[in-house]
Order: structure tokens, then sequence, then C-alpha cells
């Protein structure tokens, strides 16, 4: 097995990629992508790709289509440390020029990325594909390394003496009635 290219710093032109009918096979490195940082717990691993370029249908439009892969580090919100996020993933992109309209004759499954110049940074579209993937509250399914947590087979212990009402004294209180 060969190892994958990486793609960091890869500037392209879905256009002139689509005219070519090329593909991008390679990987990027988790941290080289700043904003998906501020979500994670740790940055290292990789973003696999596996993306071609075609035009729609016979027109100018282009199709963005793959597959992307990685193993994020996200954390736990139960437990609080460090869990892997296996994330795989179906990509259908329909980039829109700067001063284009999405156009109706789209598939429901395509999803439209406004881009604000022709070139785009690769890193750019595969973080906010991940981004996407985030979990809203990552949980591992058993944090058995903390104490605090109850195994399902624990039962609560109830107070063998009941609790005494602390405001009981007061019913013994004179009263002052007018």
């Amino acid at each position: 097995m060969s190892a994958l290219e990486s793609l960091s710093g890869l500037v392209i032109d879905p256009w002139q990629l689509a005219a070519q009918g090329c593909r991008l096979h390679g990987t990027l490195a988790l941290a080289s992508l700043s904003r998906l940082q501020s979500a994670l717990s740790g940055d290292s691993g990789l973003a696999e790709i596996d993306w071609r370029f075609s035009l729609l249908h016979g027109t100018s439009h282009v199709l963005i289509e793959g597959q992307l892969s990685a193993c994020l580090t996200v954390q736990c919100q139960r437990c609080l440390q460090a869990m892997p996020w296996p994330v795989q993933t179906g990509v259908a992109l329909f980039p829109l020029k700067p001063s284009q309209q999405e156009p109706d004759d789209l598939p429901a499954q395509v999803d439209c990325v406004p881009l604000l110049e022709q070139r785009v940074g690769l890193a750019e579209l595969v973080e906010d594909e991940l981004i996407l993937l985030l979990p809203v509250a990552p949980l591992h399914d058993a944090c058995t390394a903390h104490e605090y947590q109850m195994s399902p087979n624990t039962q609560p212990q109830v107070a063998a003496e009941p609790r005494k009402n602390p405001f009981a004294a007061l019913a013994d209180w004179p009263s002052k009635g007018h």
C-alpha cells in the first residue's frame, strides 16, 4: 500500500479541474485546519479525501463527488476526556461562482457551496465538510475510567433514618395572637 499524497496548501479552480475530469486523492493534516481545531481535543491525524471533479449533465456546472474520512479527537461531554470520533461520508458539492445564483435543476442530494473567488483552498472545502460532521454532544458508550459514574447494577443508597424537618421546632413556638 503506498502513502497518499499530502494535499495541504493546494489551491484549486474547480471549473478547470472539472473540465479536465480530474480526481484528487490524498490527505490533509487536521492540524492545518484552524477553524476545526477550536472544536477538537487534539490536532493529530489526517483527513483522507478522494474527490472527482466533473461537469454536471454536460453543462458548465461543476460537481465535486467522492469520499471524505478522518478520525477526529473530540471531548466526551460526560467524562470530559478525549475520545476518537471516526467520520466517513460521501460528498456531493456544487460550487457557485461569486456572481452565480443557485440553479433550480440540481439534484436534491447536492450541496451548493458559494465561493468568494473562483480559486479556493482545498483545505477550506474539506474543513467545512468536517465541521458539519462534528457531533453536538459527543459521549463515550461507557466512561469506565471515572469513579463518580454509577454502574448500571449499582442502586443509590437510601438513608436508613428519615430526615427530620428542620422547621418542626417552630411548631412549639408560642405564637402571638391578636
